[in-house]
């Protein structure tokens, strides 16, 4: 089962985080009100979306728009890594580490890629900043890259715990049967 889980890893990055990625754009832009038309692309790398705004946008709204998207991915993943480690005994927990992961990774590409990110530090003139998002990228995966394992620990050995213990109406039919012999 869990391997069927891991197996669903590279669709859920190359297809499921970044349409949410998108998605959160397209709600933002429909929260302010503004016309649009989306314009998605799918290639080898993953789901890549360009949005024509046609009406004005100003500073904030265009910051609210760009940033949307990231802070969504990054949210959703922070709320499945918290569901998966607080309900580590659940059998959801190990499907809620690998789609935090996924959707915490596609976070975290955005140090590395020219993309909203980038053009963020653009808008507020903070270009100069851009020479560090991988630097800051890398220790981001890194943190990430640690807790995931934390995590997966803990569910990993309440699983085990879950599969080895033995029911205590068990334990007791047992040792009478070894009494008998």
């Amino acid at each position: 089962m869990k391997l069927k889980i891991l197996a669903c890893i590279p669709f859920f990055l190359i297809l499921i985080a970044p349409a949410i990625h998108e998605a959160s754009h397209l709600l933002s832009l429909e929260l302010l009100g503004k016309a649009y038309r989306p314009c998605f692309k799918f290639s080898l790398t993953g789901l890549y979306g360009e949005i024509k705004v046609f009406s004005g946008i100003n500073l904030e709204e265009s910051l609210f728009v760009l940033s949307a998207g990231f802070l969504t991915n990054f949210l959703i993943g922070l709320f499945f890594l918290f569901f998966a480690w607080k309900k580590s005994e659940s059998s959801f927990a190990f499907l809620s580490l690998v789609g935090s992961m996924c959707l915490l990774f596609h976070s975290s590409m955005h140090f590395f890629l020219r993309g909203d990110l980038v053009t963020i530090l653009q808008l507020t003139d903070l270009e100069f900043l851009i020479p560090y998002l991988p630097m800051l990228g890398i220790a981001l995966f890194s943190i990430l890259s640690l807790i995931f394992f934390k995590c997966g620990e803990r569910i990993s050995l309440n699983y085990l715990r879950n599969i080895t213990e033995v029911p205590e109406e068990d334990v007791g039919h047992q040792s009478q049967d070894y009494e008998e012999y």
